[in-house]
């Protein structure tokens, strides 16, 4: 969409401000299929070797879009079931989608992504947790995703130094939020033990 520009940065079509840093390191439609195979790589190589390009669609949109989609005005991702059929053997077919906020920084992204694409994997592995609606069930399909985020960070510590990221990690592990913190460790301490696809066992 157009911009209108303004010192130090620009207001996009949706009304948010995004700084100059910011829009240069942002991920576009020039450069996402880059940065999503990037962090398929990460995930395959922590244990998700099943998790290949090609399962799903990505779709930048807008905070509207957004909106209309998760009825909330703070997220920025959103991984979407469009087509599921289950036999008795498991899924036989599923068309998902992933939705990413655009203009996001490529670090931000990055996180985003990596939680909705472990969304997928939980489908296509058919974990339990992903099809009931319990608060349990809810908390660790939210915890286990957000794997993915803490994933990205340390991958990013490990080729350069950053207090933001350093503080990003520290407090993943000290959030009490039921969902992303205290799910999220709990299912981490499980993962290190059992990484990847040994987990779903």
């Amino acid at each position: 969409g157009k911009s209108v520009m303004k010192r130090n940065g620009s207001y996009i079509e949706d009304g948010r401000f995004i700084c100059s840093r910011c829009l240069k390191t942002e991920v576009n439609e020039n450069n996402i299929d880059t940065v999503i195979r990037s962090v398929i790589s990460l995930l395959n190589s922590v244990g998700f070797e099943d998790i290949i390009y090609d399962n799903f669609n990505y779709k930048l949109i807008s905070k509207d879009e957004m909106y209309k989609l998760h009825a909330t005005s703070e997220a920025v991702g959103l991984h979407s079931i469009e087509n599921l059929a289950i036999s008795e053997c498991g899924i036989s077919e599923l068309k998902e989608t992933i939705y990413i906020l655009n203009h996001l920084t490529e670090f931000v992204f990055r996180e985003v992504v990596a939680h909705e694409i472990l969304h997928s994997w939980q489908t296509r592995n058919y974990l339990k947790e992903r099809f009931d609606r319990d608060e349990d069930s809810l908390k660790r399909v939210e915890g286990f995703a957000q794997m993915g985020s803490y994933l990205v960070c340390q991958d990013l510590l490990k080729h350069r130094k950053s207090y933001y990221v350093e503080q990003r990690l520290k407090r993943a592990l000290e959030w009490d939020n039921l969902y992303y913190g205290k799910a999220f460790k709990s299912i981490y301490s499980q993962f290190q033990a059992y990484p990847g696809s040994e987990l779903q066992k």
